[in-house]
C-alpha cells in the first residue's frame, strides 16, 4: 500500500512501508495460490498475521497479460487485494545505478519526477505507481491490485508488449557469443570465486547475483532460454533473492543460487514446488532481520 502526500511546495511525495516479510512469488505460485482456495488462504492468512508484503514486478504484469483465462487473471487481482502489495524492480541495471548513488554517499537515491517524488529503497518500483496518480488523480492511499487492474484493461489488446524491454533479444545474442569465446568462457569460469573471494559491494547482493546469473548462462552451454518465459525467469531472481526474504521460483534457479554460496540473510531463502512446506514453516513461524 502507498501513501501520497501533498508538500507545502506543491508537489507530491509516494511512500511506502514494506514490512517484513518480504515476500516474491513467481508466476507460476500466483496462479496456485489465487485458484487453490485452501493454499491461498494459508498464504493470506500467514501475510496478514505476520505483516508481510508481496512484492510484485512489471514482468508478472506482463506474465498476467499474456493469459488467455481472464478469469484467472481476475482471481490472482482479487488475492492481490487480500494481502500487502508492493511493486519491485525487474531491471537489475537499474537497481544497481540507484545501489551506485548510495554507495558514492549521495544526499538521496529517489528517483524524482516534476511532480511527484518518492522515497524509497533502490529496488522497489515507483514508477507504475506515478503513472497511475498521473491519471486517475490523487488520493491519500493507492493499492498496488488497483494499479495492476488498471493496466491489464489498458494493455490487454497488446498482451502487455510495450510494458516492458525484451531482456532476451537483447542478451540472447551476447549470452551465444560468449559461449563461443574462450576468454569469456574462462572469465564466466571464474566468477564465482572472485564473488565469494570480494563479497558485497552493497548490503544486497543485487550485482553479484546478476553477474553470477550471467556467468552460470555462458558457462552453461546446453542452458537453452529458446522463449521469453525462460528470461523472465532470470529477472524474477536476480532483484528480489537480493531484497526479499522469502521467494518461490522455478526449481532450475534455487538450484542456481545455492551455487553462489550466498545465504540468508545476505539474501532471500529461496523455494521452489518441490519445498513449498519448508516455504510456508518459514512464511509461519521464522523472525527476520
Amino acid at each position: 500500500m502507498y501513501n501520497l502526500f501533498q508538500l507545502p511546495n506543491g508537489d507530491m511525495r509516494i511512500e511506502e512501508k514494506a514490512f517484513s516479510p518480504r515476500v516474491y512469488l513467481d508466476h507460476w505460485a500466483l496462479n496456485d495460490f489465487a485458484t487453490d482456495i485452501s493454499l491461498g488462504q494459508r498464504f493470506i492468512d500467514a501475510m496478514q498475521k505476520r505483516g508481510g508484503s508481496l512484492r510484485i514486478s512489471v514482468f508478472g504484469i506482463r506474465e498476467l497479460l499474456g493469459q488467455g483465462d481472464q478469469g484467472q487473471v481476475q482471481a490472482i487481482i482479487n488475492f492481490l487485494r487480500k494481502v500487502d502489495c508492493g511493486f519491485i524492480h525487474s531491471n537489475p541495471k537499474k537497481v544497481i545505478a540507484s545501489e551506485n548513488i548510495l554507495i558514492l554517499k549521495s544526499e538521496s537515491c529517489s528517483l524524482i519526477s516534476d511532480l511527484i517524488q518518492d522515497v524509497s529503497p533502490p529496488a522497489w518500483d515507483m514508477s507504475l505507481v506515478k503513472e497511475y496518480v498521473l491519471s486517475n488523480g490523487v488520493t491519500p492511499i493507492i493499492r498496488a491490485a488497483d494499479v495492476i487492474e488498471r493496466i491489464i484493461n489498458e494493455n490487454i489488446e497488446t498482451g502487455g508488449k510495450g510494458l516492458s524491454n525484451n531482456f532476451g533479444a537483447q542478451l540472447n545474442p551476447l549470452i551465444n557469443r560468449a559461449r563461443n569465446d574462450p576468454v569469456s568462457l574462462s572469465k564466466a569460469a571464474k566468477m564465482f570465486k572472485a564473488v565469494k573471494t570480494r563479497g558485497m559491494e552493497y548490503k544486497a547482493a543485487t550485482r553479484e547475483i546478476y553477474n553470477l546469473v550471467i556467468a552460470h548462462l555462458i558457462k552453461n552451454k546446453t542452458m537453452g532460454m529458446p522463449t521469453p518465459s525462460h528470461w523472465y525467469d532470470v529477472f524474477h531472481v536476480v532483484v528480489p533473492v537480493s531484497y526479499c526474504h522469502l521467494v518461490l521460483i522455478d526449481g532450475r534457479w534455487t538450484n542456481f543460487i545455492q551455487t553462489t554460496g550466498l545465504k540468508y540473510p545476505d539474501i532471500a531463502m529461496v523455494f521452489n514446488k518441490s519445498t513449498l512446506n519448508d516455504f510456508f514453516n518459514k512464511l509461519e513461524n521464522r523472525r527476520f532481520l
